[in-house]
């Protein structure tokens, strides 16, 4: 097989048949100038990258910004003082397990961060199912203006497993793909498919905390953004059964 002439360069001919080819000094120099000013170009582009990151992780927040917060963290101290004293209401909750979604709003004090934290709400629009007893509620007191929250329908509970459910395995998120999944996570628990899963939790049952413990929060669509115009600036608190509406949005 014959070798393709390479025709992407120019071939360099002499100017009268017999010489050398010669290349002129400043062709050289040109070329080697040439390499110089690119070397530099990309020093100064990595140096000012470096400068750039560096000015963004010693960025100084603006007062204003600093002030808000400062109020933001201030209202939630208070409202933690006021919602310690006014219970939720006996038979406001009507189901056996609850439903608590993480809203925009931002600043919230050190305790109730803790408490977002330790209950899987610290991401925005992540959400966490919840048995419907004393410490949801005493939860709920706490976080209450940072999430929003109802009750679903079993429809809605399902549909949350099959489309969001993630088991946590050392660390890592093993997403529900089949019921074999279910069976080595939870079968000790008497759960061996995610249709057993669903309806323990829907009916209350006794095991609902070990079972909701094995699974990673509910990872959402913002609100805000499906909503759009009709959407409220900070949803927040119980808005009962419209949970489902909501949901059927921020699913997918």
């Amino acid at each position: 097989m014959e070798d393709i002439e390479d025709t992407s360069r120019p071939i360099l001919q002499p100017r009268r048949e017999g010489e050398d080819i010669k290349k002129a000094e400043a062709v050289l120099r040109r070329r080697n100038d040439r390499s110089a000013h690119v070397a530099e170009r990309k020093r100064q582009a990595a140096a000012a990258e470096k400068e750039r990151k560096r000015q963004q992780s010693s960025k100084v927040i603006p007062p204003q910004r600093f002030v808000r917060m400062t109020k933001n963290k201030l209202w939630d101290r208070r409202r933690l003082k006021t919602s310690a004293k006014n219970p939720m209401a006996k038979g406001t909750m009507r189901a056996n397990i609850l439903l608590a979604v993480r809203n925009n709003r931002v600043c919230p004090s050190e305790k109730t961060l803790n408490a977002l934290t330790r209950s899987g709400l610290k991401k925005f629009n992540s959400a966490v199912l919840l048995p419907n007893d004393e410490p949801s509620h005493d939860l709920i007191r706490m976080i209450g203006s940072h999430v929003y929250y109802g009750y679903p329908s079993l429809e809605s509970v399902r549909s949350l497993f099959l489309k969001r459910a993630e088991l946590r395995n050392n660390r890592k998120k093993v997403p529900v793909t089949d019921n074999v999944i279910i069976e080595e996570k939870l079968g000790h628990l008497g759960m061996l498919c995610l249709e057993d899963v669903v309806d323990h939790l829907w009916q209350g049952g006794d095991k609902s905390r070990q079972i909701l413990a094995c699974f990673e929060p509910f990872q959402l669509n913002d609100l805000k953004k499906e909503e759009g115009l009709e959407a409220k600036k900070i949803e927040y608190g119980n808005i009962r059964g419209k949970i489902n509406q909501k949901l059927d949005k921020i699913l997918g």
